[in-house]
């Protein structure tokens, strides 16, 4: 037997009328925008997210709340520029209005609206986040070689042609600093001067295990962080 309260919905169903979804999670999204901000606003401004690709609207989305409130501005003075409102659906922008007639998106419903979409990029691991251990990758960090191949062109450009020369210079002397640095390493393991390594000799005594040393550390024992489970950013950001 349903609860009293969800009649109305039972006979909307049963006479074939539609439910709007979007509408729904407005409505909800309303009564819970306050604990979204508290608790998915400073992940969205601490977290370096970036996109698989470039030019893609959820960065312009993201980049324009964390102009917003990175700055510390309030929601009541938030306004949604209108080359980004030209970019939303235009069956979506009514559901992002507090009233269908009104000038500007509710900023609420706006943040609600850019969390959904974060969470459906990150759970299909579009979105991400290149700084974590999951996801970093060194080519986000690399000139791109377009950029490597035309170097002189480039240098001749700004007016400093010598530059290629001095990189090419600086790179090889780093190269042997390097090698000379790696070559004393393993030297200074291999002869057992470096304590950090512990070198143990196998049976076979054609091969060495080795384990690093660390010092330690008093454990971390709180009741607090014993009861918190470790979750993924989409898990967090799941409505």
């Amino acid at each position: 037997i349903l609860p009293e309260g969800q009649f109305p919905a039972l006979a909307q169903f049963l006479q074939g009328s539609t439910f709007d979804t979007k509408a729904s999670m407005r409505e909800f999204y309303f009564k819970s925008s306050r604990s979204f901000a508290l608790y998915l606003r400073p992940i969205l401004l601490a977290v370096p997210f970036v996109f698989y690709k470039e030019d893609n609207d959820i960065m312009a989305l993201i980049d324009l709340m964390k102009m917003h409130y990175g700055s510390g501005k309030d929601p009541s003075t938030f306004k949604l520029p209108q080359d980004i409102e030209d970019t939303l659906s235009k069956t979506q922008l009514p559901y992002l209005k507090k009233d269908s007639d009104d000038a500007q998106v509710d900023p609420h419903l706006f943040e609600f609206f850019v969390y959904h979409k974060m969470y459906r990029r990150l759970d299909k691991g579009l979105l991400c986040c290149n700084e974590s251990v999951s996801y970093c990758d060194i080519d986000h960090d690399l000139i791109s070689d377009a950029l490597v191949d035309d170097v002189e062109k480039i240098a001749n450009e700004f007016g400093y042609p010598k530059i290629p020369i001095y990189c090419d210079e600086r790179l090889d002397a780093a190269l042997m600093t390097l090698d000379s640095t790696w070559n004393r390493t393993t030297k200074r393991i291999s002869d057992g001067e470096n304590l950090a390594f512990n070198i143990k000799e196998m049976k076979t005594g054609e091969q060495q295990d080795w384990s690093l040393g660390y010092d330690s550390l008093n454990k971390l024992d709180d009741a607090f962080f014993r009861r918190l489970s470790q979750v993924e950013i989409p898990s967090i950001m799941m409505y």
